[in-house]
C-alpha cells in the first residue's frame, strides 16, 4: 500500500494537505505520473460519471449563470469549509493564471483514479478542456485504488456509451 506520506514526498508534483488527506482515505496500491488527453477525464458526481465539458465548473467558464449560481452556492456549502482555494475568486484567479501560464504539476497536480476520474484538479482540466481542446495531452498523477467497485466500473461504462451516443 501506498502512504500519504509517500505522496506528499514525491518531488514530481504538489498535492495540499486538504486534497490529500481527501484522496487517501482509500487504500492506494500504487500511482504512476502519466500524460493523457485532457477529454478523457471524467467526473463522479452525485452518482452519476459525466463528461468534465457537462459540469458546472466547465459550463461557468462558458458564461452559464446558472451554472455560476450552482459554483458560489458549492463555494458557500460545508463541503469547502476549511479550503481557501474553493471560491469564485479563487477560480477567477486560476483561471487568469492558466490563461497566462502552462499547467504545472510541481505547482499543484491533478489527480485521476485507475478509470480517469478526477480526483483533484477538476478547476484546473476544466480550464485547460476549454483553451486547448479535448486532444490537448497533461500529465496527471493515476492512482490505482484497492478493490474499485464494480458499481463505478459500470457507470463509467454506461456513461461512455451515454457520451458518444449523443457526440
Amino acid at each position: 500500500m501506498v502512504t500519504k506520506e509517500a505522496i506528499k514526498a514525491d518531488d514530481r508534483f504538489y498535492i495540499d494537505d486538504w486534497n490529500l488527506e481527501r484522496i487517501t482515505k482509500r487504500k492506494i496500491i500504487s500511482y504512476r505520473v502519466e500524460t493523457i488527453p485532457v477529454g478523457n477525464i471524467w467526473r463522479l458526481i452525485e452518482g452519476k460519471i459525466i463528461p468534465l465539458r457537462e459540469t458546472d465548473v466547465y459550463k461557468y467558464l462558458d458564461g452559464d449563470e446558472i451554472a455560476r449560481k450552482k459554483y458560489e452556492a458549492y463555494c458557500n456549502s460545508e463541503l469547502c469549509q476549511g479550503n481557501d482555494a474553493r471560491s469564485v475568486r479563487a477560480y477567477e484567479s486560476l483561471i487568469s493564471l492558466l490563461r497566462s501560464e502552462m499547467y504545472d504539476m510541481e505547482r499543484g497536480a491533478i489527480f485521476v483514479d485507475q478509470l480517469n476520474i478526477i480526483l483533484e484538479g477538476q478547476h484546473r482540466s476544466c480550464i485547460l478542456l476549454k483553451e486547448f481542446g479535448p486532444d490537448y495531452r497533461i500529465p496527471v498523477v493515476k492512482v490505482q485504488y484497492e478493490g474499485l467497485y464494480i458499481r463505478t466500473r459500470l457507470k463509467k461504462i454506461i456513461a461512455y456509451i451515454k457520451y458518444w451516443r449523443v457526440n
